[in-house]
This record gives structure tokens, sequence and C-alpha cells, in this order.
């Protein structure tokens, strides 16, 4: 988690942090992760008696919400129209004031909570517990966004052009009935028209302007709806159709057949020149748009690589926030218009139902997502609102600032909805660099664009949405389409590159059936290798059917067992170390051997929590092996070692196609080491970490091993171990029962009762695998 202020924001400019309150929290840098994942942030230097006390206070400098610059008017008679529009004036900006401090509280109450979070136990459990200063801490940060959200949808002058879809009010046509229509709509939280017809019909005229018209290109695929039963709100039997889309087969398909082609120039990325972004021209059916060449921040592409990198997916994010703003006047508004409103990512979940994921190991990343969204809503809001002033500095209050969301309308809900569909329509893209936006600044660099002075590659990737592609839905089969990115010439040019999407059905036919889909089937596409909590925390749903039987003959439906349908999906298995021995010095080597093989230490919290029922289990089976411990050779624990209160635990991602995942072994074998083999372990730990990183190496191999660094093997007391670790991970993910609450809240405690079930089974098929590997004459490392 980036908890320093992103690059470009007015805040890394200030020369001191916004802590507030008592407690001024201090933080660094963490390390960046990869694709919807988090990394660790550091934990504050100061101590406090509670987090959310301790933070109390907000400062407010730095934020302006208006966007604009002051003018000036010669003094007049007032009138009582003045009198009006100046009573208006003060309402409005209060309302500004009252805004601006509370988004200052969120940047601290955010900040605070991310900092926080990397000393929280990994399954979350203080996040879980009311009257947990960290529980309260995330309480009062949603309740602080929910004050936000409603302040801003409450403000009717924030009639934002993206209400202006097909089959809406034109933007001349602003009467009465057109303001209460788009209130409802904005107080609805809708953002797109995907259920109007008439935008399907406006998106598939949109597509053949781009050239990628399915019945042009002879793609055997077309977009339909289908229909979807679900429970209504009640108890009743009464059930509800949701309409949603995908593509169906228009002919049967065979194997190793293209589906889908689509070039660089139709998908929506910032670092990518659209294909109607060249069309200058107008006519009278229809408005001709453009996109400004400045993208609203953090884009720049001056910025290095390396340091841009780490930018990218907010700036998808950004730019989509912008595009959706200009309404019909961007030109992917089509595409916008059929864009889900919202999804069951946990961006969307209330308080009690990210408490949900309790049952299951997940519920801290849950929470982190959720804070870090927030964070960086604030920063991105800073950043837009220090363009504008910067741009009203330089005499750019005309047609340049117009491109570009006025600060007051980037909306929380609007950069919510962004996150959330960037998140679950994205893909990482290569692209030709001297085909793309930074093409000029590459160009004008003599070093090629590297800040290291090196060349640039020729090929980069970024994060970017496909139009038409992202409407294939998920399936975990053979017959899934697979997708691939290629590079071909434009026009013959060799120094020209561009590239192209490519969606297939895979390549090898099943014996006996030439057909992958048949005509009006679904057709469908893999993910990738994604665990379902990938699946839930990026897409909205987990890989999971419930299945029913006739157990009894006569026509009843019984059973209603959840079948994890996930072929790649793994679990969470925490490891820890047995608590502090009263033996110190064997302690310091069990302790020192762990923080080389990447053990963690995490105080107790004042909870329960997995940790430490699985250190409680090493404990236990170290106990039964080594026949009790030697009370006559114990040294008394000497100030300032390990607490009994503090666990040191590791966690590992295993699932029934990978026993040993890297490290594993090692964790197992260290965790219920006797004397002998801490000392082993100690002396070898090089060995250990070149042999985890090359799984070439065997005992024969091992030329230049001293004797005493033959490997240990795994045997019974690490299976019993394992066993033990499963079982405190499996009663963690037991079938709690649903709230009676509204359809949605139930829906999303279903998601956490499915994620938790499909863990389990998960965790149980791992076992069975390590059983068979172990029982196969034993495992070395």
């Amino acid at each position: 988690i980036h908890l320093s202020p992103l690059p470009g924001s007015a805040m890394a400019k200030k020369k001191s942090g916004r802590g507030g309150g008592r407690g001024g929290s201090k933080s660094k840098k963490g390390s960046g992760g990869g694709k919807g994942g988090g990394s660790n942030g550091k934990k504050s230097t100061k101590k406090s008696t509670s987090l959310a006390d301790d933070f109390a206070g907000a400062t407010n400098d730095g934020v302006n919400s208006t966007g604009s610059a002051t003018s000036t008017t010669p003094l007049t008679r007032p009138t009582a129209s003045d009198a009006t529009n100046s009573a208006n004036g003060r309402e409005a900006k209060a309302r500004d004031d009252a805004e601006t401090k509370l988004i200052a509280r969120l940047y601290t109450l955010s900040r605070s909570l991310l900092a926080s979070l990397s000393g929280c136990a990994p399954d979350g459990s203080p996040l879980a517990e009311p009257s947990h200063p960290l529980a309260k801490l995330h309480q009062q940060l949603l309740d602080q966004v929910d004050v936000l959200m409603k302040m801003q949808s409450d403000d009717s002058s924030r009639l934002q052009p993206w209400r202006n879809m097909a089959g809406g009010h034109d933007e001349k046509e602003k009467n009465e009935e057109g303001v209460e229509q788009h209130q409802q709509q904005r107080s609805a939280g809708s953002f797109t028209n995907r259920a109007n017809p008439e935008a399907w019909s406006a998106f598939a005229s949109w597509l053949s302007e781009c050239g990628i018209s399915p019945s042009k290109n002879d793609f055997p695929v077309e977009i339909r709806p289908s229909v979807v039963t679900v429970s209504s709100d009640d108890d009743s039997n009464d059930q509800e159709k949701m309409v949603e889309y995908g593509l169906f087969a228009t002919r049967d398909i065979a194997y190793d057949e293209v589906v889908l082609r689509l070039p660089m120039e139709t998908m929506m990325c910032p670092y990518f020149e659209h294909v109607l972004e060249k069309s200058t021209e107008e006519d009278e059916t229809k408005v001709v748009t453009s996109i400004s060449s400045l993208l609203p921040p953090p884009f720049d592409p001056n910025r290095p690589v390396a340091q841009d990198m780490q930018l990218r997916p907010l700036c998808l994010i950004t730019h989509l926030v912008n595009e959706r703003y200009r309404g019909r006047a961007s030109v992917f508004a089509p595409y916008l218009d059929t864009l889900p409103e919202c999804t069951s990512t946990p961006l969307y979940w209330g308080l009690e139902e990210i408490r949900s994921l309790k049952q299951t190991a997940h519920l801290k990343r849950a929470v982190m997502m959720q804070a870090k969204l927030i964070w960086e809503y604030v920063q991105a809001r800073e950043m837009i609102d220090q363009t504008h002033q910067e741009r009203s500095k330089g005499g750019g209050a005309g047609s340049s600032d117009a491109t570009l969301i006025p600060t007051r309308d980037f909306t929380f809900e609007l950069f919510r909805w962004a996150t959330a569909t960037a998140h679950s329509r994205q893909n990482l893209i290569p692209f030709p660099v001297k085909n793309s936006r930074r093409a000029a600044t590459v160009a004008a660099s003599p070093a090629g664009g590297n800040e290291e002075g090196g060349e640039e590659a020729d090929i980069d990737v970024a994060h970017g949405l496909v139009p038409l592609w992202d409407l294939l839905n998920h399936e975990d089969s053979d017959r899934a389409c697979q997708t691939d990115v290629i590079f071909e010439r434009i026009d013959g040019d060799q120094s020209r590159l561009r590239a192209v999407l490519v969606c297939q059905t895979p390549p090898d036919a099943p014996k006996g059936n030439p057909l992958c889909f048949h005509a009006g089937e679904e057709v469908t596409m893999h993910y990738g290798k994604r665990s379902n909590a990938q699946l839930l925390y990026h897409s909205g749903f987990v890989n999971c059917i419930v299945e029913t039987s006739d157990t009894e003959g006569n026509g009843e439906v019984r059973g209603g067992e959840q079948i994890n349908r996930n072929r790649s999906d793994c679990a969470l298995l925490r490891v820890a170390l047995p608590p502090a021995e009263d033996d110190a010095g064997l302690d310091r080597i069990r302790e020192r051997v762990a923080a080389r093989f990447g053990f963690r230490a995490y105080a107790n919290q004042g909870c329960e929590h997995d940790g430490i029922a699985c250190a409680t289990a090493a404990a236990t089976i170290l106990a039964e092996n080594n026949g009790g411990t030697d009370k006559e050779n114990q040294t008394k624990q000497p100030a300032g070692a390990r607490k009994a209160t503090e666990v040191v635990m590791t966690e590992f991602a295993v699932s029934s196609h990978d026993a040993l995942p890297e490290g594993l072994s090692r964790a197992l074998l260290l965790c219920v080491a006797n004397k002998e083999e801490l000392t082993h372990l100690l002396r070898n730990m090089d060995t250990y970490m070149k042999l985890n990183a090359d799984e070439s190496c065997t005992e024969e191999s091992d030329e230049g091993v001293a004797s005493n660094s033959i490997l240990l093997q795994l045997g019974e007391k690490h299976l019993k171990l394992a066993e033990r670790l499963v079982d405190i991970q499996c009663n963690r993910c037991r079938e709690e029962g649903v709230s009676s609450g509204t359809k949605v809240e139930r829906e999303k405690e279903q998601l956490a009762s499915s994620l938790a079930l499909c863990d389990k089974e998960t965790l149980l098929s791992w076992l069975h695998t390590l059983r068979v590997q172990l029982g196969n004459g034993g495992t070395r490392m």
C-alpha cells in the first residue's frame, strides 16, 4: 500500500503529512503489488490508546472543491434576486466547505487504517469484533463515506452530462421533468444505461463505426440478453428475472477457430489513440466527439517508465471517470452506456456484509480494498483540483478546462463505479511504444525515455478496457476461449506495429466432438488461473454451483450442496511457530531461521485469531514427538525476548495441484523441529533457500554440500501438523445462517458463505494430495 502521497498530487508537495489528531501518524512507502493485490505498508511509529481516538482530528488544509478561479464583478445596487443569489452562494460555499473538511477527514482515517492493517492479524479477526479499536476505525471510515455520498448526491446542482444517454433528455431540454428524472437516476446510483435496448443499438452502431461489427467481420458471435432467475426480497416462492448480456454463437463454432479479432485502436486506454478520435468532421445526424490531448491526472506521458508503471491502473480509472463525465461528448459514450451499474465486489459491501467474511481467511484483504479505494479517491480528487488551478493560473479557463471533470463533480460514487469497472473488466495489454501517446516523449528524449540512460523497450504494457470482448463470461472448462495478443504491421510499414487481441477456441478438439459451441449457445472465455477469492474481489462472483438431487425418487428436489467448479482454486494455509519457549536459546534459533524463511511477527491484539491456534497446534505436536521438555537445560526468557502473546507466522496458497508450494516444506520442518533439527536448519539456511528456489536440485546432485547438510524429509509429524492446520481453517469455514436483510445483502452474505465452503473443499483436497505424496516414501525439500 502506497501510504505516501501519489506522485503528482498536491499532497506530495507538502513538507509535512496530514496525520492530524493527537497521534500524528507517520508512515513509510510500501512495496508495490500486482493487479488487484495489496502490499505491505509500515505501521505508525507513535503509540496511542485508541486508534479511533488517535486520529479523531483531521486537518482541513490543501483541498479546494471548486476547481475554478475566482472572478470579480463591479458593485451594483442590491435587488431581491441578488439577495437570493447571495444566499444561494453562501449555501453553496457552506456545502463546499463541509465537503472539504469531510474529505480531509477521510484522508486521515483511510491513511490510518491502511497503516494499522499492516500489523493486523492475517485473518483480520480484530476487524470482526465491533468493540475492537481497529473495527471501530473501519466503521468510522465507512460512516464518513456514507455522509459524503449523501452530501454529494443531495446537491441538485450536480447534473452531470452522463445523464444524457440514449433515450434520455437532450442537454438543451433540461426542463423540470428532465431535472426530476436526472435526480432520480442520480439517487439510484446509475452511471450507465444498460437496461435500455436503445443503448445496445447505439453500441452496435458504434462498433460498426470502429470497424469491428461481428456481421461484417464474419465473427460467429452476437450480443444477446440472457435471463437469470433470482429469489425475491421476501420469504415467498416468487422469483425475479434479471437480464444480463453475453456473446452467443450465430452458428456452430469449431475448435481452433477465431471468435473475435480486435485491434488496439478500438480499446479504451489512456495510452492508446482510439480509431474514432481522428475524426474531425461533423454532420447533422450525430455529434462528432474527440478527446483532449490533455488527459486527466495522474496520466503523464513524460513520466519515467518505472514510476509510471505503478500509476497505470489509476490512470485507467481516472480516464474512465473523465469520459463518463463528458457524457455524449465522449467518443466512448455508447460503450460506457452498456457497462454494469455496479458489481458485487467488496467495494460495494457494507459493514455487516464485510464482517460476514470472518468465516473465510480474507476479511483483512476486503477491508484493505475499501480503505485503499477511499485513499486513492482523495488523492485523485486532489490531483484533479490541482490541475484545474494550474490551468486557471495559465489562463486556461477556456475550452481545455471543459474536457476535464470539475473537482466538485468528481464524486466518490463515480470513482467507486470506475474502480469496480476497471477491476472487473480491465486487461493488461501490450502495445508498441511508437504507436502510442508515449511516442513523442520517447522520440524527443536523448536517453530513449529511460531515466537510467538506456533505451526504452519497443513494447510496453498498460491496463485497458476492450469493448465487445469484455462481454465474454467466465467458464472454467476445456472448451472456453483463449485470448492472446499478436503484433502486425500497419499498412505493410515495417517500422509501425499495432497490437491485435485475438480470441479463439482451444486448438485441440476432444475425440468425437469437433464442435466447441453449438449455434445459439453462449460463448465463454477462461479468465485465467484465479482462485475464488480473486474472482470475488475483482469480478464479484464465486465459481461454484448448488447441486440438487431427487434423492427420494418422488419428484422432490433434495440436497443443495455447493460444488466448487473452480479447477484453479487455491486456499490460504497459515503456519505458525510454537509459542515462546522456556529455552531462550532454542527460541532465538527458531526465530532467526523463521525470519530468513519469510515469517512475520504479529502481536496479540486483544482477540483470538487463527495464528494463536496454529501456534498451539505446533507446540502440541512438538511436545508429543519430544516426549516432554528437558527442564534441566532450560534458561529463563531474558527481557525483550518474544512474548507469549506474540505469534510468528506465515501463509501459503495451497491447492490439490500443488501439494508443496515454494516455502511450505521448510515452514513445516521449522515449526516442529527439535533441537538437533533446528541446529541443522540454522547451519544450512542458504542451502534450503537455494534448493527451494531451484526444484531441479536433488539429493544425488548436491555436489559440494557437506555431509551434515543432507536435507531433512517431511514425515509423520509434519503430516499431523498439516492435518491440524487444516482443521483450524475448516472450523473457521463454517456455514453460517444468512441474515434476513434485503436481497442484495443476502446475496453478498451468500457469496461469503460460498467462498468459505470452497476454501474448505480446496483445503481438504490439498490435504489428500499431501497424504498421497508423503505416503510414497516421504518428501524431501
